[in-house]
């Protein structure tokens, strides 16, 4: 094998691995039974709502599951197949800018993605969006820390996946970003711990049944 088999075959190789592997930070981490679940529901279920408490891998789990969609190359939801010959405008969604961009983008997200197939877009030196420079789908990123210009930013997009981290102030918020996603029978996931008492979003969770949507409870033992 000359050096540039070689290197073609060590590219599909780290390619495999960003693929199978649940946390960058370990090519060989796999995710486990509860999170494999989620990810298969994605096939089925239109709402999807992780409330657990920390370190149970809810954050982990969004960012692998954005990072497959971004590169299409999710096994269970074939976007190709879905939605051929289209870009897809996949919704981020964090407590505040700055974690936004540092916990969910820079930790979780980015090191899951093939080196140099994006392009990041970038506005006062803060991340605005990332766009695939292969298939054209893009990342927009958002913040939910004030509610009423968030809910006024979301009604500008017709999305076809969410993913809200940390649980917002507002269930009228999370249900004014599950209709962004209605035109395009997208998914919607949502992955927090309720740390303050919300008895109308704790409502809608709990009603959930699917194929419309399903909650998730996990512990911090199982990750």
């Amino acid at each position: 094998m000359d050096d540039a088999d070689l290197k073609i075959a060590l590219e599909k190789m780290a390619a495999l691995r960003r693929v199978e592997c649940f946390d960058p930070r370990d090519p060989e981490s796999r995710p486990n039974a509860q999170q494999s679940a989620l990810f298969a529901d994605i096939a089925d279920i239109i709402t999807r709502y992780v409330v657990s408490g920390n370190q149970c891998g809810k954050s982990a789990s969004g960012a692998k599951e954005v990072s497959l969609i971004f590169e299409n190359q999710n096994p269970y939801w074939d976007t190709q197949a879905a939605y051929p010959n289209t870009p897809l405008l996949l919704l981020v969604i964090g407590r505040v800018g700055a974690q936004v961009e540092e916990e969910l983008w820079n930790r979780k997200i980015e090191p899951l993605l093939t080196p140099g197939c994006y392009k990041k877009h970038m506005t006062g030196g803060v991340l605005q969006k990332v766009t695939h420079l292969t298939n054209g789908n893009t990342i927009m990123f958002m913040s939910h820390h004030n509610i009423k210009e968030a809910r006024e930013k979301a009604q500008g997009y017709v999305a076809h996946y969410v993913w809200v981290d940390e649980m917002p102030s507002s269930v009228s918020f999370l249900i004014e970003l599950e209709m962004r996603l209605i035109a395009n029978r997208g998914r919607f996931l949502a992955t927090f711990t309720p740390l303050l008492r919300n008895t109308q979003i704790k409502d809608k969770v709990e009603a959930l049944t699917a194929p419309i949507g399903r909650k998730y409870q996990w512990s911090m033992l199982d990750n």
